[in-house]
C-alpha cells in the first residue's frame, strides 16, 4: 500500500511531522531561494493531481520544507557559516512563486536548514 504516487524522476528528500495547528511551511531550494507558504494555499493532498510547493529555476532542487510559525528562527548552514533569519524576514508567497534569495552562498552548498522555536 502506498500513500503517494511518484513519477519516475521524483525523489523523496525527507519528511516532517506537521502539527495540526501549524499554519506555515518554510521552503528552501539548493540555490538559496526561500519563502514561507500558508498550508491552506492548495497544499491539501489530492488524488491524481500533481502538487508542487515552489517554482524551481532550471536545474534547481528542493532542499528543505519545514513547519514554521511566527517568532521562529530559521538557521541555514553552509560549510563556513550559519545564517540566522527570523520568520518575519522571509516572504510569505504562494506555492507557485519561486521565492526570494535572502542569503549569499558564495559558491558554497547549503548543508543544513533547521527551525528554532522561540
Amino acid at each position: 500500500s502506498r500513500c503517494i504516487n511518484m513519477e519516475e524522476d521524483d525523489a523523496c528528500i525527507g519528511f516532517a511531522l506537521v502539527p495540526p495547528t501549524c499554519q506555515y511551511l518554510f521552503v528552501l531550494t539548493d540555490r538559496g531561494f526561500m519563502k514561507i507558504v500558508e498550508i491552506d494555499d492548495g497544499l491539501a493532498l489530492r488524488k491524481k493531481a500533481s502538487t508542487y510547493i515552489i517554482n524551481l529555476e532550471d536545474g534547481g532542487h528542493l532542499f528543505a520544507v519545514r513547519p514554521v510559525k511566527s517568532g521562529d528562527e530559521i538557521h541555514i548552514g553552509t560549510k563556513s557559516k550559519d545564517t540566522v533569519l527570523k520568520f518575519e524576514d522571509v516572504p510569505v508567497q504562494s506555492r507557485k512563486a519561486k521565492g526570494k534569495r535572502l542569503i549569499s552562498l558564495g559558491g558554497e552548498n547549503i548543508i543544513n536548514a533547521r527551525i528554532i522555536s522561540k
